[in-house]
């Protein structure tokens, strides 16, 4: 899998974390704004699950950085911060 795609899975699950705790009920549109330290460990391959964790580290206004971990089967393949940018449904 491209790492491209494992960052983008981050900012999906970061996207539904923040839309959840700003109690959006209709979906909002999130723009990934930047990602920071963002380090592929190892290959993902065809037919691995990856489980796809994050947490918010900080919320200033229309931004919301995220730490991001995505493993497959228990052992960590990536790991980075991101920021969302947006807010608008």
């Amino acid at each position: 899998m491209p790492g491209v795609l494992l960052i983008e899975c981050a900012a999906q699950t970061a996207g539904a974390l923040w839309a959840t705790t700003q109690g959006f009920e209709t979906p909002v549109h999130f723009v990934l704004a930047q990602v920071l330290q963002f380090k592929i460990l190892r290959a993902v391959l065809p037919g691995e699950e990856i489980v796809t964790e994050v947490a918010l580290e900080t919320s200033f206004g229309q931004l919301a950085q995220f730490e991001a971990v995505l493993s497959v089967n228990q052992i960590e393949v990536a790991r980075g911060k991101i920021v969302l940018a947006g807010g608008s449904s």
